[in-house]
């Protein structure tokens, strides 16, 4: 079964990069609130792409109060949740190609957001295109999240939070899913969810499978989990960055 999905997924990175380049083409950067635009225009228009490209691939698509979105595989009460974000921060100066051309030189990608968070997001929706497509059996739903306020207040995973459609996924999963021993359900873990004593639900303190996993308080409501040396799930692998000076998980 892995063979034949790393076949698939391989099969499918034409599609895969093609994605990527139509979502960082699109400004995403926070911008004044507007009527049913709650993080301004361009996001908005990046949102209204990626979802558009969901249905594309033959997934039926969730938009909640355009705060956040996701697609989803399989059925069940229980769920895996990938959180992926496609907000980004100004691109700034000093670029050799442009920030929202996606050129591709020497078989590299070049793009504001191509890697936080663009580029796992897109690993992640075709990663599970690649198992729905094989009709590999799974025993919880997996949602795909996308994430639109990552970059700054994090107003997208507390509106999911507190709205009724959310169902609740804590810290880790301790579920074989493909070729990774764990897979990473939620990074942006609000702090009162770890109070409720779920840190049993997180890989054990050794697991040389998963490496070193700790927690980190951000200076914010959100508590950041970071992981290093961890397995890759598919094709989508972890990626760290610096909030307020400290290294955090953002992506999966």
């Amino acid at each position: 079964m892995n063979e034949a999905l790393n076949e698939a997924v391989a099969a499918l990175r034409p599609e895969m990069t093609a994605a990527l380049q139509r979502l960082v083409r699109k400004k995403s950067v926070e911008g004044p609130e507007l009527p049913g635009k709650p993080f301004g225009a361009d996001v908005d228009a990046c949102f209204t792409e990626a979802l558009t490209l969901c249905r594309e691939l033959g997934f039926e698509t969730t938009d909640l109060d355009r705060y956040i979105g996701w697609c989803e595989i399989g059925s069940g009460d229980e769920m895996v949740a990938v959180l992926g974000h496609l907000d980004v921060v100004p691109e700034g100066e000093g670029w050799h190609h442009p920030p929202y051309g996606a050129e591709i030189v020497d078989g590299r990608l070049f793009g504001r957001g191509a890697i936080d968070d663009k580029g796992p997001v897109v690993a992640s929706l075709f990663a599970l295109k690649a198992i729905r497509d094989l009709n590999i059996p799974l025993r919880r739903r997996v949602r795909l999240l996308f994430g639109l306020n990552e970059e700054t207040n994090d107003r997208d995973v507390f509106y999911y939070r507190d709205h009724p459609l959310c169902i609740r996924v804590y810290s880790f999963c301790r579920q074989s899913l493909c070729t990774g021993k764990y897979i990473c359900c939620l990074a942006r873990l609000h702090k009162d969810q770890l109070h409720r004593n779920h840190s049993h639900l997180c890989p054990p303190d050794g697991d040389s499978s998963l490496g070193q996993s700790t927690r980190q308080n951000c200076g914010s409501d959100i508590l950041y989990i970071y992981i290093s040396s961890c397995r890759k799930l598919l094709c989508v692998t972890y990626s760290c960055k610096q909030v307020d000076n400290r290294s955090s998980l953002l992506s999966y």
